[in-house]
């Protein structure tokens, strides 16, 4: 089950960093401060824009950054995800709901 090790307040969020660390070492991506991470929470579907998304996926990783998808859907778009994961393994983590 992934969790907020840390509980954020507007006022405070110096455990930012402690929950990002946390979430990369439970996805297996490498725990790394100084990329940005990108959280994506969503159906896999061609509504929400996921065609884009996917077309544009190749060239996004091409950039430092790291990408953790928790979603669904579309069985092209979930293979999508799932193929684009072993070939960057270091920088994308589709993750399961039962994990």
């Amino acid at each position: 089950m992934l969790y907020l090790t840390i509980i954020l307040i507007k006022t405070d969020l110096s455990g930012k960093a402690q929950n990002k660390a946390k979430l990369q070492e439970k996805v297996g991506l490498p725990v790394r401060s100084d990329v940005p991470m990108i959280g994506i929470v969503s159906r896999l579907t061609r509504q929400k824009g996921f065609d884009a998304v996917v077309e544009s996926l190749h060239r996004m990783l091409q950039e430092d950054i790291q990408i953790v998808l928790l979603g669904t859907g579309d069985p092209g778009f979930e293979q999508a995800f799932s193929w684009f994961s072993q070939v960057f393994p270091e920088k994308l983590s589709p993750i399961s709901l039962s994990m």
